[in-house]
């Protein structure tokens, strides 16, 4: 009897502090059992009432099913999970266990389409996608969601936000200002790839091309270099931007985003900043720096990187 009083004490303590309802929709048990590592963590970085969506076949007929899964340390959250067959149930579970006063952020790894696409993109404040999962030719798939007001948010954005801190930095030191202005070309480097580069080349160069102005962005399948060697095919590696008679070269190297300026006057420059690991609760995290509404930013890079590739 203790425990349980001190369990629901917990969840009631949680719930106070919650400030978001984060609902993540599986199609398999084994994609809810991977991303549980990383939604644990996601809450100790932002307290949030977590509701797993679990649309099973083989769940029975009825009324949907929902369980706790507790978490493994005191700051973890408690989340619910819910499996049911049809999209009513999970409608109807959903409505009930959510908390109607707090923002509605939908994390979504399904096809982006379908009668349970179609509810939760009609309940979110804001819904979160991996473009990172499918070819970067695929992005224009996500026009029409923008073009319909649909408040997206996407991990492959989010992979990519060292690379864009670093150049941001570089182009923005004392002695190097003066050349960002004259930035005509951006290569972007990729790891080898039947399909070409992956979304998050393709939104680094959307970014550049909505950002600076007459810029040629174009890509290249980068075959050495350590990072390279062990990189996801398609994965972003590197960047030159050619700023005659500045040359910036960005690569990775390990856990860092080097940076190498040849071409100025003051001499060569060099910089760097930290490559944190791609994991799934800290890209959540960053992406739930905006609880709802749209980032401007993102889609004029999306809808630039969906013309280049």
């Amino acid at each position: 009897m203790k425990e349980g009083a001190e369990m629901e004490s917990t969840v009631r303590s949680t719930m106070r502090a919650c400030t978001v309802n984060l609902v993540a929709a599986f199609e398999t048990e084994r994609a809810l059992e991977e991303a549980l590592p990383g939604l644990r963590v996601l809450g100790e970085i932002h307290p949030a009432r977590f509701l797993l969506l679990l649309a099973d076949e083989k769940a029975p007929a009825g009324a949907a099913q929902t369980w706790s899964v507790a978490p493994p340390g005191a700051r973890a959250p408690y989340m619910t999970v819910v499996r049911a067959r049809e999209v009513r149930h999970l409608a109807s579970a959903f409505n009930a266990l959510s908390e109607p006063e707090l923002p509605m952020v939908v994390y979504w790894t399904a096809e982006l389409s379908g009668a349970r696409f179609d509810r939760m993109l009609a309940a979110a404040d804001r819904l979160i996608l991996d473009s990172g999962t499918r070819p970067a030719r695929e992005l224009g798939r996500l026009l029409p969601l923008l073009n319909s007001g649909a408040p997206l948010g996407d991990l492959a954005w989010a992979r990519i936000a060292p690379w864009q801190a670093v150049a941001a930095d570089v182009l923005d030191l004392p002695n190097l200002r003066e050349h960002r202005a004259r930035v005509k070309s951006a290569e972007i480097h990729f790891a080898p790839s039947a399909d070409g580069p992956g979304a998050e080349a393709a939104l680094l160069g959307g970014w550049l091309a909505s950002r600076l102005s007459g810029v040629r962005v174009t890509f290249a399948a980068e075959t050495t270099g350590s990072a390279t060697a062990s990189a996801t095919p398609g994965a972003l590696t590197g960047l030159m931007l050619d700023a005659p008679p500045a040359r910036f070269s960005f690569r990775a190297e390990k856990n860092l985003i080097c940076a190498d300026v040849t071409g100025d006057d003051d001499g060569p420059t060099s910089h760097w900043g930290t490559l944190h690991p791609a994991e799934l609760g800290r890209l959540l995290a960053y992406e739930l720096q905006l609880f709802a509404g749209r980032d401007e930013v993102y889609e004029f890079a999306l809808r630039a990187a969906a013309k280049l590739v």
